[in-house]
């Protein structure tokens, strides 16, 4: 897909750098961080020269870069790559949207994995406190934002807080869902 695109809308057009953060994704999915950098590095580039750097198409691409980032234990640019999505998310689409709520995720999950529990526990229940105040949520986005707390509480040894989330996770999950899907077993295991 990167080459035909490069081949028929040249080495700058927008939707050559829908392909190569695709590809960077695939990249960090298959865990390999380092060749996932590349291309979403050369997208972002890109986007901000079509659209500027406040632009939400842009600030979704730093926080795949930030994923990615985070994925490697690194803490390079990762703040300020997370911290300027959140900050255009939260001007184009408000303080309690979405965007908000998953970047805060991404930044809460990798403050976790790094050790920053405190930090960490701030950004996860942000994220949940805008996504179950929100009626347009899925509750698959809640349960999710429900799991996240219930990792950290369980690294940090709060196995009833954990379990706590877990089972709202659980609750959730069965009502959007229905009690007979796969996703419930992986939790009751």
């Amino acid at each position: 897909a990167v080459s035909i695109r490069e081949t028929s809308l040249g080495q700058s057009h927008p939707d050559l750098a829908e392909s190569l953060i695709n590809l960077g994704v695939f990249f960090d999915k298959r865990s390999q961080c380092r060749q996932a950098e590349e291309p979403i590095r050369r997208a972002i580039t890109m986007l901000e020269k079509a659209y500027g750097v406040n632009h939400p198409v842009v600030a979704r691409g730093n926080l795949k870069l930030a994923n990615v980032i985070a994925g490697q234990g690194g803490t390079s640019d990762f703040g300020d790559l997370i911290d300027r999505a959140i900050a255009v998310f939260e001007k184009s689409s408000g303080p309690e949207s979405r965007d908000v709520a998953q970047a805060l995720s991404v930044k809460g999950m990798a403050e976790m994995n790094l050790g920053k529990y405190k930090e960490a526990e701030t950004h996860l229940l942000q994220s949940l406190a805008i996504l179950e105040k929100s009626e347009r949520m899925t509750g698959e986005l809640v349960a999710e934002a429900y799991v996240n707390v219930a990792t950290l509480y369980n690294r940090q040894g709060a196995l009833t807080k954990s379990e706590d989330y877990l089972r709202r996770s659980m609750n959730v999950y069965e009502n959007a869902l229905g009690k007979d899907h796969p996703v419930l077993s992986a939790l009751l295991i």
